[in-house]
């Protein structure tokens, strides 16, 4: 059980209302808003410890929170008078660089060779990130791999293994995110394009944390730009649909069609899901 997930606990939060707590401290808080790009509805739960501790003071920390999730996260943590401590997204020491390549695995092992430092590389799925750490292998690049689907033991074997240079790269997944603080790496390097610019840059933000010049890389072709736009495209309804359902749910509630704005009601979606008749 996570320490999220035993705030939930009345024996818990009676543990914690006995303790003397000189500050909450919310790291990652950027998680807190569904506005973020790693919006964890658990995170919701640290309200609790507003409630058990008023008096407390708390700090909510993040390195990538738009306008909209600074001001989700002062609501979910309930801030009567904060304070803002911010700093540009600018790193002086961090180069950008975006390459048109068709072949990005050429590309790829010419940097690494060239660099020869810890370093990062990105893939949108579980199974690119086992084909390039066994292609960098065979060309004599110390590599390791780190998805969702692994094992506590493996992610944390791997992981020990790059943190102490054992594997000079480390292919991995979104999953490769919060808490990850080498400040070595030299390169982090994109294979697909981001799915967001909020992602990218806490993703990019993880080289060159020691100050050292460093360098993010993004390596595209025409098909990438292609496989993102129909990513999303794909996966939106149709106008037909939409008013299929919006004539569902009228029906569901008795309400006049056309009729209803800015009125509420209570929505059971497993009720409604039956009444479907799909």
């Amino acid at each position: 059980m996570s320490h999220l997930d035993r705030l939930q606990s009345p024996a818990f939060r009676q543990n914690i209302a006995k303790m003397k707590v000189n500050i909450l401290a919310v790291d990652e808080a950027h998680c807190i808003s569904q506005w973020g790009n790693d919006f964890r509805p658990s995170y919701r739960n640290i309200q609790v410890l507003r409630e058990i501790k008023p008096s407390v003071n708390c700090v909510a920390l993040t390195a990538s929170a738009t306008p909209e999730v600074v001001e989700d996260i002062m609501t979910e943590l309930d801030f009567i008078q904060p304070n803002i401590f911010k700093q540009s997204f600018a790193r002086p020491n961090l180069a950008y660089m975006v390459f048109e390549e068709n072949d990005k695995y050429y590309k790829l092992e010419s940097i690494l060779k060239k660099q020869n430092a810890s370093s990062i590389i990105y893939v949108r799925n579980r199974k690119s990130t086992i084909e390039i750490s066994d292609f960098l292998e065979k060309k004599g690049i110390s590599a390791i791999y780190y998805h969702g689907g692994l094992s506590n033991t493996e992610k944390d074997s791997n992981l020990h293994n790059w943190l102490h240079n054992k594997a000079k790269v480390i292919v991995a997944t979104s999953a490769f995110g919060m808490g990850i603080d080498k400040p070595d790496v030299k390169t982090v390097i994109h294979l697909n394009l981001p799915e967001s610019i909020e992602s990218y840059f806490q993703e990019a933000g993880r080289a060159g944390r020691n100050g050292d010049k460093a360098f993010a890389v993004i390596l595209k072709n025409n098909s990438d730009e292609e496989l993102v736009k129909n990513q999303f495209l794909k996966t939106l309804p149709t106008v037909n649909f939409v008013k299929l359902i919006y004539k569902k749910l009228c029906n569901y509630f008795q309400i006049p069609y056309g009729e209803g704005v800015y009125t509420t009601h209570n929505f059971n979606f497993n009720l409604f899901f039956l009444s479907l008749n799909l």
